[in-house]
């Protein structure tokens, strides 16, 4: 009895730690508000199944709460054979476990400047105004002038949460910020893998005035759409390998069926000029989906820049974890921006733009 004891023992407490993390893996899926219940309960099922090993393999029922916060309980059973049972006419016992873990939702983040320690890690100056509706600003410096905003300049999102200490203050801001919160990894770069090096299929490429049509492909020396063009994008990934993205002052660039621009040079940056006019959308599957533009990191602060009046449209997000971008001018990207999120090394504003931001659940990140 006390060998069959000790062994029903060992295997409830193996059953119990399955339960635990089953139910945290369901209830970490559904911190997104936006989570299915059915995604919800097929990370609690998996992570059950993959834990269930050297032959215990439990039943499973899994239950997720339907109103907020997230409820996810997870209860198991299984029938152990006794070795020495048999001797009191009980040959099998059955041992059950159950765990609940309870989700706190968070909004996800749609602006995430990952500098560490920088100031002026998001930056606003003039009248810009940046607009987070149902997402999070969230601001990776310890930085004490992490946020600086001036001038008329404002946000508004569901949170700003700032790992460094309050210190130059953060007027318009809406919510006010939360400080001394935890960073979050950048979530893009464990999910993709940066192109290697290729042949060049496009050397110095430059387009002239007029209409004009691109192919995807390999381009070396730059990418430059000239003043008075007015260029059409087939679908597919733009990997510039040396060189950066130019569009000069009037330049029409318009790629709806799904394009990304990659970028791989240590040096290389997106310079678009006033009154160009950018209409990208990001591809819808694989790899590169919901990207419009990819920025290998770079061993050297590089500034890529955003200026001009309301001719931009970009449904789809800006990978540049290194880069500082900047938006200048009356550069509008506001509206309804579909799926937009920023992930890049730092932000600033100036002008009198509007950004419109929107989650995307591709790139949703949460805050721990």
């Amino acid at each position: 009895m006390a060998i069959d004891y000790a062994r029903l023992e060992a295997e409830s407490s193996r059953l119990q730690d399955i339960a635990d993390t089953a139910a945290l893996a369901g209830a970490s899926r559904g911190r997104l508000a936006a989570t299915p219940n059915d995604e919800v309960l097929g990370a609690a099922r998996d992570m059950a199944g993959a834990m269930a090993v050297r032959g215990l393999k439990p039943t499973t029922d899994v239950a997720v709460g339907s109103r907020a916060p997230t409820r996810v309980t997870v209860s198991l059973a299984t029938s152990l054979p006794l070795t020495f049972g048999g001797l009191f006419d009980r040959e099998q016992s059955m041992v059950r476990r159950s765990a609940t873990a309870v989700a706190e939702q968070r909004k996800p983040i749609c602006l995430l400047a990952l500098d560490p320690s920088a100031p002026g890690t998001l930056k606003m100056q003039g009248s810009p105004r940046l607009t987070a509706p149902g997402c999070s600003v969230q601001i990776n410096s310890d930085s004490r002038a992490a946020v600086m905003i001036d001038g008329s300049a404002s946000i508004r999102s569901e949170e700003t949460a700032v790992v460094g200490s309050p210190g130059v203050p953060a007027r318009r801001v809406t919510p006010a910020p939360k400080y001394n919160q935890p960073a979050v990894a950048d979530p893009i770069a464990p999910t993709i893998t940066w192109p290697a090096l290729a042949a060049c299929g496009n050397i110095a490429t430059v387009t002239g005035r007029g209409a004009a049509s691109l192919q995807p492909g390999v381009y070396c020396g730059g990418l430059t759409f000239g003043s008075g063009t007015n260029v059409t994008l087939s679908p597919g990934l733009y990997v510039i390998q040396t060189g950066s993205l130019h569009l000069e002052s009037n330049a029409r660039v318009h790629g709806s069926g799904g394009v990304t621009f990659i970028l791989l040079d240590p040096l290389g940056a997106v310079d678009m000029q006033g009154s160009a006019d950018l209409d990208l959308r990001a591809q819808s599957s694989g790899p590169w989906q919901g990207i419009i533009i990819a920025v290998k990191p770079q061993p050297t602060r590089v500034a890529s820049t955003l200026q001009g009046g309301n001719g931009m449209r970009l449904e789809g997000s800006i990978y540049a974890p290194t880069q500082l971008l900047r938006m200048l001018g009356s550069n509008d990207l506001g509206g309804s921006p579909g799926r937009r999120a920023f992930v890049v090394g730092a932000f600033e504003m100036q002008g009198s733009g509007e950004l419109a931001l929107a989650p995307d659940p591709r790139l949703a990140v949460l805050q721990d």
